[in-house]
């Protein structure tokens, strides 16, 4: 899955978000000894109709949350131990925190750790697994992320808008620079929003954010620091948030001003087909992808089993139908165009996919290249709350509220340790 700010861009999928939560709000726990799935997405509730259908019965409740109160109602039936789903989809933002949390149950005592070890993309499986080595959840999507870039301001800028040509001139961060520079000399951006690349910075970094409860800052967020004064001070850069509302990163999709996204695969289905016509303007198969300077990943939905759960073989059967089912996997790949997370059936489907809005590109030869080279060792259950708080540093750091990086430093450790007080900040 995707992060949920994705939703907002298809009309109808946070108001079926929404009436699902009115509809099932007060409903928790099983029915008839059926199995129940919590969720904050109606992707799940998809798999849930393509699981069922696949075996004929109807045997799993849905019960699909808001995600900005899916961790609160979580957390309480947890705690409690009542009313509790037997199968939970948890976002990358805060997947490690349950992974982490002693309330999951083990992919070894489900009999299905081994197989997704070898048939499940690594970092996926990165991320599923605690610090003791222990595999808790599982992802039937992988989300490597590219450059999307516009074809058109490429063919007028240098006469050649392959992604062969156009990774070359991306191919670093120097040169992610330089090329901003050029589209300037011609009226363009490179990217809609400040921070654009952050999260391709998060995926550079050596440490997660926390080491043995020592705050870590790896060297590489001087070149990200750095990089978005540049792009604040020259005007590289549209003064819009991602995903955000007012709705300016979703108008420049269909414009004729910003250069490119970074985006995770995902990003090609729900964010730039669904917003290339616009009162801007109409980008409609005029997109390219490539690498850019680095390899990293962007979004993505775990699911896992609850610990005190009765229903184990349904559970298995459950996540191994998505994790492993080869008819599954290729209909969901064939109806979102969602990168999946098994390697074996990526490899039987990566070479029929030639998409016309990316001028006949195979998108999928790519992230499957891109997918090999990342890793999620470095994720930890801190990383949404102190990568918010570095966030924010960073911002400021670039609209010259701060006037070094040993002052954005400072600030972003000094924040952290009025969050966390059992975090050695290193002040």
């Amino acid at each position: 899955m995707k992060p949920f700010q994705r939703m907002l861009a298809v009309g109808g999928g946070a108001f079926s978000m929404m009436c699902a939560f009115l509809t099932t709000a007060c409903a928790t726990g099983g029915d008839s000894g059926k199995l129940v799935v919590w969720t904050f997405s109606d992707d799940t509730e998809a798999m849930v109709e393509m699981y069922e259908q696949a075996i004929g019965e109807d045997v799993i409740d849905v019960h699909t949350y808001p995600q900005d109160v899916f961790q609160t109602r979580l957390d309480g039936v947890l705690r409690t131990g009542t009313n509790a789903p037997d199968v939970v989809a948890l976002e990358i933002s805060f997947v490690k925190k349950y992974v982490e949390g002693g309330k999951l149950m083990s992919l070894d005592e489900l009999g299905i750790s081994e197989r997704a070890k070898q048939e499940l993309y690594g970092y996926t499986n990165d991320v599923g697994t605690a610090s003791d080595g222990t595999m808790y959840a599982v992802s039937n999507q992988a989300a490597p992320g590219g450059f999307f870039y516009r074809r058109s301001m490429a063919e007028e800028l240098w006469g050649d808008s392959s992604p062969e040509f156009v990774q070359q001139k991306l191919s670093s961060w120097d040169n992610f620079l330089a090329v901003a520079a050029e589209l300037k000399e011609h009226g363009k951006k490179i990217v809609s929003n400040l921070n654009a690349s952050e999260k391709v910075f998060l995926c550079e970094r050596e440490n997660g954010w926390v080491v043995d409860n020592t705050l870590q800052v790896d060297s590489c967020w001087d070149t990200y620091l750095n990089q978005i004064r540049t792009i604040q001070e020259n005007g590289y850069c549209n003064e819009t948030v991602e995903y955000g509302a007012g709705g300016g990163w979703y108008t420049d999709i269909s414009g004729n001003e910003v250069f490119g996204y970074f985006l995770g695969a995902w990003g090609l289905n729900y964010h730039l087909k669904a917003n290339a016509k616009g009162e801007n303007g109409d980008s409609t198969n005029d997109w390219g992808v490539v690498q850019g300077p680095s390899p990293y990943y962007s979004g993505g939905t775990w699911f896992a089993g609850i610990g005190s759960s009765s229903k184990k073989d349904q559970i298995k059967s459950l996540l191994e139908y998505w994790m492993f089912d080869q008819d599954f996997l290729k209909a969901w790949a064939e109806r979102t165009q969602d990168f999946v997370g098994n390697k074996i059936i990526v490899e039987a489907i990566k070479d029929s996919f030639a998409d016309p809005f990316l001028q006949g590109q195979n998108h999928y030869a790519l992230f499957a290249e891109i997918a090999e080279s990342i890793t999620a060792k470095n994720v930890t259950l801190y990383d949404a709350a102190i990568g918010s708080l570095f966030s924010a540093a960073a911002v400021d750091y670039a609209m010259g509220k701060t006037g070094t990086i040993a002052d954005a430093y400072k600030q972003f450790r000094t924040n952290v340790s009025y969050a966390y007080s059992n975090i050695d900040v290193g002040l």
